[in-house]
């Protein structure tokens, strides 16, 4: 692999940390909200409460930050790791991080993804 295409690789593998205001909602019926802790063009990782983990299998999450300013919805993705969060005495919540990859998004998911990660994210 050339050194431009190896770049070009860990540029789209990127992760941007986003806004405290951004959420995931997962399931038909947004059966678990988490907070999105990073993102790019290839997945994102968000913190919820621990309860009935996402399955390895495909599963469907809308993007949005909660003023309403950002939704985007039905993004196909996969489960790639669930781990639990180190644990704060002041926190009785079991809290997990779960990090997905995305799956085949049309033109319009990726020019909106895009657009989040231009316009609302750091680093």
């Amino acid at each position: 692999m050339t050194k431009e295409k190896k770049l070009a690789k860990q540029g789209e593998n990127r992760r941007f940390n986003a806004p405290k205001d951004a959420f995931v909602a997962l399931g038909p019926h947004y059966n678990r909200v988490g907070q999105i802790v990073d993102i790019g063009k290839d997945g994102l990782e968000f913190r919820y409460i621990a309860g009935k983990e996402p399955s390895g299998q495909s599963f469907e999450l809308d993007i949005f930050l909660s003023d309403g300013d950002f939704y985007l919805e039905k993004v196909p993705c996969k489960t790639i790791s669930d781990v639990k969060t180190h644990e704060s005495p002041y926190a009785p919540l079991n809290m997990r991080q779960c990090a997905v990859q995305y799956g085949e998004l049309s033109p319009w998911q990726v020019s909106q993804l895009e657009y989040f990660i231009k316009n609302y994210t750091s680093g």
